[in-house]
C-alpha cells in the first residue's frame, strides 16, 4: 500500500493544477471561446499530435535500446520499451522529473541489466537528450532571434535562466560520469548520513556496495567513451525526439486554422517555452508549464485560440502519455513474472 502511494504523490498536485487551469480560464472567458475553436479544429490534428508522441518514446527506446547493445546487452525491443514507458510515468508525476531514471534503472534491473550499467545507459541517454535541447535552442535562436524576442521580450529572463540551468545540469552530469573523485565523495556523504539518521545498520557494507555500482558505472562510461559513433548516434537520436515534441506545437497551430507562422518559427518557440519552464520543480512541472505557455504564445494564438492551443497542446504531450504510461506499468505488473532473457555479448 505505502509503494502504491508513493507511485501517486504526484498525482493530486497535477489534479489540483489542472483544476486551477480550467477555473481560470472559466473565469476569464477563455474556455467558451476555446470550446469553439476546438470544435473548428482540422480533422487529423489530434492523431498527428498523437503520432508525434508516439515518435517520441519510440525514439527514446531506441536509444536505450542502442545503448545496451553497445554493452553487450541484448534485449528484445518490446521490453526496453517498456522501460521507456513505465519511465515516462515517474517522469510526470516527480518535481525536476527526477524520479524517472532510477525507475528505469529499476526496471533494467529486474530484466537483468547490473545497476552500475544501466545507470551509464540513462547517463548517456539524458545528456544527450538535454544537450540537443541547448544545441537545438542555440541553432533556432540565430536565425530566428528576433521572432522570439518579439514574442517573449518582457520575460526573456526566464529563458536565459532555463538555458543556464540546462548546461549547469548537463556539465553537473558529466563531471559525475567521467570523474570519480566526486562520486568517491558523494558516496561517502551519503553513508554519513545513512549512518547519521540510522537508515543503515551496515554502513561499511552499503559503502561497498555503493563503491562497486559508481566502479561498474565509471566502467561502462569508459566503453561508451570507446565508441564516439555511439555517442553521435545518441545527440541524433537526442535532437529527432526534440524536433518530434516540438512539432506538435506546429501541428495544433494548422490545426486551428492558423497561417502565417512556419514549422521552424514554432520549433525556435517551442524550444524557448520547454528551456524556461522545465527546469521548475513541480511534477510534470504543472502550472510553470501551462502559465509560461500562455505569456510566450499569445500572439501566436490570438482570440481564444491560445487557451485552446494550450489546452491540446497539454493533452497530447503530457496526460496522454501519462495515462498510457500508468497503464503499461499496470500490464507490467500483470506479466511480470515473464522475464526475457538477456543475451551477452561474448
Amino acid at each position: 500500500m505505502k509503494e502504491r502511494m508513493k507511485k501517486l504523490a504526484g498525482l493530486p498536485v497535477i489534479i489540483i493544477m489542472f483544476a486551477v487551469i480550467l477555473i481560470l480560464g472559466i473565469r476569464s472567458g477563455e474556455l467558451s471561446a476555446a470550446k469553439a475553436a476546438l470544435i473548428r479544429m482540422k480533422n487529423g490534428c489530434i492523431l498527428g499530435c498523437v503520432l508525434c508522441m508516439a515518435g517520441y518514446i519510440l525514439v527514446d527506446a531506441m536509444g536505450i535500446h542502442s545503448a545496451l547493445k553497445r554493452q553487450g546487452i541484448h534485449l528484445p525491443f518490446r521490453d526496453v520499451l517498456m522501460v521507456s514507458l513505465r519511465g515516462q510515468y515517474y517522469y510526470y508525476i516527480t518535481p525536476s522529473a527526477s524520479g524517472g531514471q532510477p525507475m528505469q534503472i529499476y526496471y533494467l534491473r529486474e530484466l537483468g541489466v547490473p545497476a552500475g550499467v544501466g545507470t551509464s545507459v540513462l547517463v548517456c541517454h539524458f545528456v544527450a537528450f538535454q544537450t540537443m535541447l541547448a544545441v537545438l535552442m542555440t541553432v533556432f535562436a540565430i536565425p530566428y532571434y528576433r521572432y522570439i524576442r518579439s514574442n517573449i521580450d518582457p520575460h526573456l529572463p526566464l529563458l536565459v535562466i532555463g538555458y543556464i540551468v540546462n548546461l549547469s545540469m548537463v556539465l553537473m552530469v558529466l563531471l559525475l560520469s567521467f570523474s570519480r573523485k566526486p562520486v568517491r565523495i558523494l558516496i561517502s556523504l551519503s553513508v554519513r548520513l545513512a549512518a547519521f539518521f540510522h537508515l543503515s545498520k551496515k554502513p561499511d557494507a552499503l559503502r561497498e556496495r555503493l563503491q562497486r555500482t559508481a566502479d561498474l558505472f565509471h566502467e561502462s562510461m569508459d566503453r561508451m567513451r570507446q565508441h564516439p559513433l555511439e555517442i553521435v548516434r545518441q545527440l541524433i537520436l537526442g535532437g529527432i525526439q526534440q524536433l518530434l515534441l516540438m512539432s506538435v506545437l506546429y501541428i495544433i497551430y494548422r490545426g486551428l486554422g492558423l497561417s502565417g507562422d512556419t514549422l521552424p518559427h514554432l520549433i525556435a518557440m517551442g524550444l524557448a517555452q520547454y528551456i524556461s519552464a522545465g527546469y521548475v520543480p513541480i511534477p510534470g512541472a504543472s502550472g510553470a508549464q501551462e502559465g509560461v505557455f500562455s505569456l510566450y504564445f499569445r500572439q501566436i494564438f490570438p482570440e481564444g485560440n491560445c487557451f485552446a492551443a494550450m489546452i491540446l497542446w497539454r493533452s497530447t504531450t503530457f496526460y496522454l502519455p501519462l495515462v498510457a504510461s500508468a497503464v503499461s506499468i499496470v500490464a507490467y505488473r500483470i506479466r511480470k513474472g515473464d522475464k526475457p532473457v538477456i543475451r551477452k555479448r561474448r
